[in-house]
């Protein structure tokens, strides 16, 4: 495993705790299934999400917007030094 990868699987390790904190994101994809159930070759690393509760559209985006920036706050204190970059803005 090089050392570039090594860092960004050592980043999701943390922060999947930090999002299931929330407890309304189901995490899923090729990177939770590497990581949890079978070790496959990767080329990306990365955390896919989904709402789960069952919301109309307007507040299902409302509140995956609010529940990203309490992810986002604990982050920022989880990983000093990091710069985070708010796309949304």
């Amino acid at each position: 495993m090089n050392n570039e990868y090594a860092k960004k699987v050592e980043i999701l390790l943390r922060m999947i705790p930090l999002v299931t904190e929330e407890g309304v994101f189901a995490v899923h994809g090729g990177s939770a299934i590497n990581l949890f159930v079978r070790n496959l070759p990767r080329y990306s690393v990365d955390i896919d999400l989904t709402y789960i509760p069952l919301e109309d559209r307007t507040s299902s985006i409302a509140h995956i917007t609010e529940h990203l920036k309490s992810v986002a706050e604990k982050a920022k204190k989880a990983f000093r030094g990091i710069l985070f970059t708010d796309r949304a803005a």
